[in-house]
């Protein structure tokens, strides 16, 4: 019979240099390991120290240079595992603890502004019921915005089987995700993915050196009788010196070029020598969006693209957007960019934004009549939560936030569409609500209440698409299609369709958009 029980206490790392003897203590529990049981190390950086006696062993092991990497040996930060097996009556009881220690810096000289990137050494310890002890290593990326307060880590780490030959190695996955604190530190979440075992818990660690240079933390979870137990350190280096797991954390402190995917709904119709528009159309499809440290520079749809000209900024557009105004096939084009952070003083967003694309071109009906095809697109775009981290987070939160959109009806009335939203997402159990209230405005300064529309679904690991539900006689297939963006959540990004009138009466306003909310 096998069982695991974990806890996160606090361990004390002592050294006398008068008797070479560190001195290790957690929750009752201390052992001092001296010249005397030095063993003759296997790594560069690694110093180990082990003993037996009648009632059991014991080992201590302290890293300085990253197993994965150990040219760049830690002058500031060390990790370390101390092991303790006793056996009685025939049962073996292991106590494994993982821990960093060092030179913390001190919570004033943690930087307060900007972006910076860790290159991490992980290691742990994957305790399965039935299975063969493992451990867990590999290296990965560690990335704090210091003016929003977050981090996010990622890594793809090897399994190996403790006693025998074998193992797993690939895309096993390990992402973590929170928030910094006003002591030095940081503390949130992390999953787990591997063949073995789906697991999350707790990370948390704090910053070394004399300006956070280096970075050491633990983390411990669990699933379906599985425990993880593991800790990290990590160096400073650029973006790209030496990996590029995490390119950027937010969009706001942005460190490198990046291409971001995102879902994209587009909304054709058309206008001919019949009164009205014809062919009221929608369509999903992912786009893209590069962007560079001083911001977005190229868009790319399911039609079309544009790559972002200074001199095409319309100074005068709404002052929540950056719009562009030129030509796409030689005909007008309008593209518009929801602006993040603190120049957006309508939606402060960090983590996620959308873009609003309006198009239009002639064309010639087979009957030789002239016509004007014309384009709305909605593309949301940004960080995206990793599903696990969704996965380990309890309680509920609510999200507030805004609606873009544009509608149009068969007898010819076209609508800029904006209003607001809520969410209201229950972790526990897995599920989300919330709703949009609309307004339309047409270009002759007539307003329609669209009223609100109500929404409903399930949140396993993330958020999947909810019909939505608006006033009077609508059609059953308007739908929303929400996402999580942020290490940990922090914003929604959604894009949505709906129709007035039921699937058969073509003559209700269509209208999609974008909502975020935080």
């Amino acid at each position: 019979m096998q069982s695991n029980a974990q806890s996160r206490d606090a361990i004390s790392v002592d050294f006398d240099a008068s008797s070479q003897t560190y001195t290790v203590t957690t929750d009752g529990r201390s052992a001092s390991f001296g010249p005397a049981e030095s063993q003759t190390p296997r790594y560069d950086g690694e110093q180990a120290w082990s003993r037996s006696d009648s009632t059991g062993s014991e080992h201590l092991t302290l890293v300085t240079n990253p197993y994965f990497g150990s040219q760049y040996a830690n002058k500031y930060v060390g990790m370390g595992y101390w092991q303790r097996n006793a056996l009685t009556a025939g049962v073996q009881q292991t106590y494994f603890d993982t821990f960093t220690y060092g030179f913390n810096t001190a919570a004033a000289n943690v930087p307060r502004t900007g972006a910076a990137h860790w290159l991490t050494d992980v290691f742990g310890l994957l305790s399965i019921p039935g299975v063969e002890l493992k451990v867990v290593q590999g290296s990965g990326d560690f990335q704090v915005d210091f003016a929003d307060g977050t981090f996010q880590t990622l890594a793809y780490l090897n399994e190996g089987n403790v006693v025998t030959d074998g193992g797993a190695s690939g895309a096993l996955r390990f992402d973590g995700g929170g928030s910094l604190n006003s002591t030095g530190g940081f503390a949130g979440l992390f999953s787990y993915v591997s063949p073995s075992a789906r697991l999350n818990g707790a990370i948390g660690g704090s910053f070394y050196g004399p300006s956070g240079d280096e970075i050491g933390g633990t983390f411990n979870g669990s699933g379906n009788g599985a425990t993880l137990t593991g800790a990290f350190t990590g160096q400073k280096f650029d973006v790209g010196a030496t990996s590029d797991g995490i390119p950027n954390i937010s969009l706001t402190n942005l460190l490198t070029p990046q291409r971001l995917s995102g879902p994209s709904i587009t909304f054709f119709y058309r206008q001919s020598s019949t009164p009205g528009f014809e062919n009221l159309v929608r369509g999903q499809s992912e786009g893209q969006v590069s962007i560079e440290p001083d911001g977005v520079k190229s868009l790319n749809f399911n039609n079309g693209s544009y790559t972002l000209v200074p001199s095409d900024i319309d100074t005068v557009g709404p002052a929540n957007f950056s719009t562009y105004r030129s030509t796409f096939n030689g005909e007008p084009l309008t593209v518009s960019l929801y602006k993040t952070g603190s120049a957006n003083g309508e939606l402060a967003l960090t983590y996620a934004s959308f873009v609003d694309w309006r198009s239009s071109e002639p064309t010639t009906l087979p009957s030789g009549d002239a016509a004007t095809n014309y384009y709305h697109q909605y593309l949301v775009y940004g960080f995206e939560t990793p599903t696990g981290i969704i996965a380990a987070r309890t309680g509920s939160a609510t999200y507030s936030g805004v609606v873009y959109g544009a509608g149009a009806a068969p007898d010819g009335r076209a609508f800029n569409v904006s209003g607001s939203s809520f969410f209201d997402v229950r972790f526990d159990a897995d599920t989300y609500s919330g709703w949009m209230q609309l307004l339309g405005n047409e270009s002759n300064g007539t307003v329609t209440d669209f009223g609100r529309w109500t929404f409903s679904g399930a949140a396993n690991n993330s958020m999947v698409s909810a019909p939505l539900i608006g006033p009077g006689a609508f059609d059953p297939g308007s739908a929303i299609y929400p996402r999580f963006y942020g290490p940990t959540g922090q914003e929604i990004g959604a894009t949505f369709w709906l129709k007035t009138t039921p699937a058969l009466d073509p003559s209700g306003v269509q209208i999609v958009g974008a909502t975020l909310a935080k």
